[in-house]
């Protein structure tokens, strides 16, 4: 087989091809765009208004280790169509479902909500969390699928944790959407009960429009 040896000169850096984003040679957007991150020390819910939302036909919020006060809580999802003046929290506005690998493991459904329980059903002890010496605050990520869009606005996440009930590992992988069809630009994470968000954080990203 022939080989053809390489001109030096074209290394030169007067005449070398410049970089070029691996996005303008596909037509493929180039990946995640960080918008912000909340630390926690308090506070009754994570609060995520979309100022740009046609921009992103996703936003992800990465979790980690996102602990409440308190013991023996729910961690719940809700979203707004106003900016976040009003979170949807009337009876029947969601419906989810999970499957659950751990000390409660199965799959829980729910087709009639007013909050989309990210954990899966609140009257299984494995589903709830707090701040004890052997609990270990929720991580993984929630997407959030096409908001800006007047549609039933999808949910989807993978989440981990540890119980103090149990002292093992649970996870979950879930699915929810709106009942009624919005344009969603604000959503909400928060523990049920008033209990607060001690530790941790949520980093928020999105996936722009091609």
């Amino acid at each position: 087989m022939s080989q053809r040896t390489l001109d030096p000169r074209m290394l030169d850096t007067d005449t070398a091809l410049p970089a070029m984003s691996g996005a303008a040679l596909t037509n493929i957007p180039a990946g995640l765009t960080f918008i912000n991150t909340a630390d926690f020390s308090g506070g009754s819910s994570h609060d995520f208004t979309a100022t740009n939302a046609s921009k992103y036909d996703c936003y992800r919020m990465i979790l980690q280790s996102v602990v409440p006060s308190g013991a023996a809580v729910y961690a719940e999802f809700r979203t707004s169509t106003d900016g976040g003046s009003n979170y949807d929290t009337s009876s029947g506005q969601y419906q989810w479902a999970v499957t659950k690998l751990g000390g409660d493991a199965g799959a829980d459904v729910l087709y009639s909500a007013a909050v989309i329980e990210l954990l899966g059903d609140a009257s299984n002890t494995d589903t709830v969390l707090g701040s004890g010496a052997n609990e270990h605050g929720i991580s993984g990520w929630i997407d959030v699928i096409s908001p800006h869009l007047t549609t039933h606005t999808t949910v989807q996440w993978q989440l981990s944790w540890i119980t103090n009930s149990s002292s093992e590992l649970n996870a979950v992988a879930g699915a929810g959407t709106r009942k009624s069809a919005a344009d969603v630009d604000a959503f909400q994470f928060k523990f049920e009960g008033g209990a607060n968000l001690e530790s941790g954080s949520i980093t928020t990203y999105g996936w722009a429009n091609a």
